[in-house]
C-alpha cells in the first residue's frame, strides 16, 4: 500500500491540497470526458477511484464518484463525492441531464417520460413509435413467410399432380 501511495503522491503537481490534482499519465475516454488510468502489476485502475479508495476509503456500493470540481482528470479525493448515477448525470454539464426534448424533438414531461433503473430518461412517444415499427416488421415477415410456404406447397402439388397424370 505504501508503494501505491508513494506512486500516487509522486504524480501530484499542485502546490496546494485544495487545487485539482490533474493526472499527468495515461488517459482514456472521449475528449472532455477523459479519465486518468494507472497500471499496478497487471491491473488497471481509474486514478480518481484509486485515489479516493486509497485516501478516503471504499466507494459505497451502488454509488459512483462525481467530480465536484467538474474536471475529469482530477484525482484529488477532496474533489470527489460518491453519488448515485442519476445525481451524477443531473450535476453534469452534458445536454442529456438538462434536455427538455428527446433526440427526435418530443417534449420531456412527466407523462411522456420514464426513468429507468440507471436514472436514464426515455421518451415514451419514441418507445411507442419503435414498438409500432417492430410489430409492423414482424407482421411483414410473417406474411412473407406465409406466402412463401403457400408458394412452395403449390409448386409441390403441381409436381405431384404432373407425375400422376396418364
Amino acid at each position: 500500500m505504501s508503494e501505491s501511495l508513494n506512486l500516487l503522491l509522486s504524480m501530484i503537481e499542485s502546490e496546494s491540497a485544495d487545487d485539482c490534482w490533474i493526472w499527468p499519465g495515461r488517459t482514456r475516454g472521449k475528449v472532455g470526458h477523459r479519465r486518468g488510468y494507472l497500471t499496478i502489476g497487471n491491473k488497471k485502475y481509474a486514478t480518481h477511484r484509486f485515489s479516493y479508495e486509497l485516501l478516503r476509503g471504499p466507494i459505497p456500493r451502488g454509488l459512483e464518484l462525481d467530480h465536484i470540481c467538474r474536471t475529469p482528470l482530477c484525482f484529488n479525493p477532496a474533489h470527489l463525492e460518491p453519488v448515485t448515477h442519476l445525481e451524477n448525470v443531473r450535476r453534469g454539464d452534458g445536454t442529456k441531464a438538462t434536455a427538455t426534448h428527446c433526440a427526435h424533438g418530443h417534449l420531456f414531461t412527466s407523462k411522456t417520460t420514464y426513468v429507468d433503473s440507471t436514472g436514464t430518461r426515455h421518451c415514451t412517444e419514441c418507445q411507442r413509435i419503435g414498438k409500432r415499427r417492430r410489430r409492423a416488421a414482424a407482421r411483414e415477415r410473417r406474411t412473407f413467410m406465409s406466402e412463401d410456404v403457400q408458394t412452395t406447397r403449390g409448386a409441390e402439388e403441381s409436381l405431384v399432380g404432373s407425375s400422376h397424370s396418364p
